[in-house]
């Protein structure tokens, strides 16, 4: 019997969840909108920024950092060095989607921040039966 990939239960209840967390996101992400715009960004490109890291602290520690640093690769250390928490938080997870194909995991894996984790896990360790995948995307 072929397993469904995403459950609907769960997929409503990480919706729901994404909800409640993405109250929180849109005014911190729209405060690095503005300071970006302030230091010189265009608002696209602070878009950009907001899409490429997905990390607030990242951004803002980078948008403070414009016209302050004096090469590329300062950004790309900062960032690097902001974001290592992620990929501890994505080893925690990674066990649960083991079943789960890497094409399918490693997109998702870029939107692992301290919201979706804490959601994501702590569900998962109440619902043991509930499917993380499905909660998570």
């Amino acid at each position: 019997m072929k397993s469904q990939l995403l459950n609907k239960t769960d997929y409503r209840r990480g919706f729901k969840a994404g909800l409640i967390a993405g109250a929180t996101v849109v005014p911190i992400l729209t405060g690095f909108g503005i300071l970006a715009v302030q230091k010189g960004l265009s608002p696209a490109l602070a878009l950009m920024t907001t899409v490429v890291m997905f990390a607030s602290p990242t951004q803002y520690l980078i948008a403070d950092m414009i016209g302050n640093a004096t090469a590329v690769w300062q950004f790309i250390i900062t960032g690097i060095l902001m974001n290592t928490r992620f990929f501890i938080m994505s080893l925690t997870m990674s066990h649960f989607v083991r079943h789960i194909p890497l094409r399918k995991v490693l997109p998702l894996a870029h939107f692992v921040n301290a919201s979706t984790f804490m959601l994501s896990l702590f569900d998962k360790r109440k619902n043991k039966d509930a499917d993380f995948f499905s909660y998570f995307c």
